[in-house]
């Protein structure tokens, strides 16, 4: 088993301003990848199971295509987000990380099941 450290030491200047830099880019790029995903959900609750489904199959495809799409951009940025969590120096091994690991955890889980949405939206469309 794993023995987190106890943080005895503070951070340097250096290591608190890249650590800023990181959470700044990651609040912006969640925020980015939020908005993609709301944007995809209001589509498929309204034009793929909601009131303005489409009658043409052909139409209903394109709506899929582009629900698909959004979801696929919003687990992209999504993967940058987690690429810049994981160049944060000690968050698998401070304790003081605690909330930022916990947040790259969420943000895998989160990634995954946008990819299973966007699986589900292309999949379920051919039955």
């Amino acid at each position: 088993m794993t023995v987190l450290k106890t943080d005895p030491i503070a951070l340097t200047s250096s290591e608190k301003l890249e650590l800023s830099k990181n959470m700044q880019s990651f609040m912006d790029k969640m925020r980015t990848t939020a908005t993609l995903f709301a944007v995809a959900f209001v589509i498929i609750v309204f034009f793929i199971t909601g009131p303005f489904r489409p009658q043409s199959s052909m139409y209903l495809l394109l709506v899929r295509l582009a629900a698909a799409a959004l979801l696929a951009y919003a687990v992209y940025t999504n993967v940058q987000t987690i690429t810049g969590l994981y160049g944060i120096k000690g968050i698998f091994s401070l304790n003081s990380m605690h909330d930022i690991r916990v947040n790259f955890y969420l943000c895998i889980t989160f990634t995954v099941l946008m990819l299973v949405l966007a699986g589900l939206l292309i999949y379920k469309h051919g039955s």
